[in-house]
């Protein structure tokens, strides 16, 4: 479970032990490592998790930096949380009605937030009242990923089941680019910064761009060198490189354009 801050200089992962850390993009250091508290008065529908948080304590499920990069919202068992990115101080926000969450994103647009579920439902949460906004039923299966536009008007989603990603308009509820069908489990995407290129990848360690007004593939493509499925992609600010982490937590880098393997960073 993984989040990039908003100015691309830090990275989030969330364990199933409930532990959240961060780290500095440009120098690959630790800055901190956190554990979220025990929420006791909303026990989870599941019997399998609530055995695991008794044994190892609460999953984080989803987590996201919110639009300043100065809190990291989680969520863990139904309940939503912030935590302050500068002391490690954690808060509880409200229990959000949605079951089975698997990802989470902050709208460009401050006002909303946006859960993806097992299901293959995505949930939109006022940013304030933490009340349900509304649903799409995206998928069959699991969503594995969304990602916003940087204008906050569309969202990626990514398909485990249908091995698909789709652009669904935020306030029409539609999809208007898509399914974009791939070979494997669509793993993650992500926007470049003028929301033209969609980048996707699988669990099978393929990395593509798609222009996201025809629909169309760019190229060939990448498979990753690394030992493992790709679980995470960020593009930077300047939109010339792709960023793609392993199952192996090893990141590795791809050039748009010549689509030749770059070493990963040291």
């Amino acid at each position: 479970i993984f989040a990039v801050s908003p100015d691309s200089n830090f990275f989030a992962s969330g364990s199933r032990d409930g532990r959240i850390h961060t780290w500095d993009l440009m120098s690959g250091s630790l800055v901190s490592s956190s554990n979220i508290p025990e929420v006791r008065d909303r026990p989870s529908k599941s019997t399998a998790v609530d055995t695991f948080a008794r044994q190892y304590g609460p999953p984080v499920d989803a987590l996201a930096y919110d639009q300043g990069g100065m809190h990291i919202l989680y969520m863990s068992g139904g309940t939503l949380f912030t935590m302050d990115t500068g002391t490690s101080e954690m808060r509880r926000l409200a229990d959000v009605d949605v079951d089975g969450v698997r990802c989470m994103v902050m709208s460009p647009n401050p006002e909303q937030l946006a859960i993806g579920s097992e299901d293959g439902t995505i949930t939109f949460v006022d940013a304030e009242s933490y009340l349900v906004l509304h649903r799409i039923k995206a998928h069959i299966g699991v969503i594995n990923a969304l990602a916003f536009s940087p204008d906050g008007l569309r969202i990626a989603s990514a398909s485990d089941k249908e091995e698909a990603a789709c652009v669904w308009d935020v306030t029409s509820h539609q999809c208007v680019v898509g399914p974009l069908k791939h070979y494997g489990n669509v793993s993650a995407v992500a926007f470049s910064r003028d929301g033209q290129i969609l980048a996707t990848s699988t669990l099978i360690g393929r990395v593509s761009r798609w222009d996201v007004k025809s629909g169309m593939e760019i190229g060939n493509g990448w498979c990753s060198l690394g030992d493992g499925d790709v679980l995470f992609l960020a593009i930077s600010p300047d939109d010339r490189i792709i960023a793609a982490l392993g199952s192996d937590m090893v990141w590795e880098t791809f050039k748009p354009g010549d689509e030749v393997v770059l070493p990963p960073s040291s």
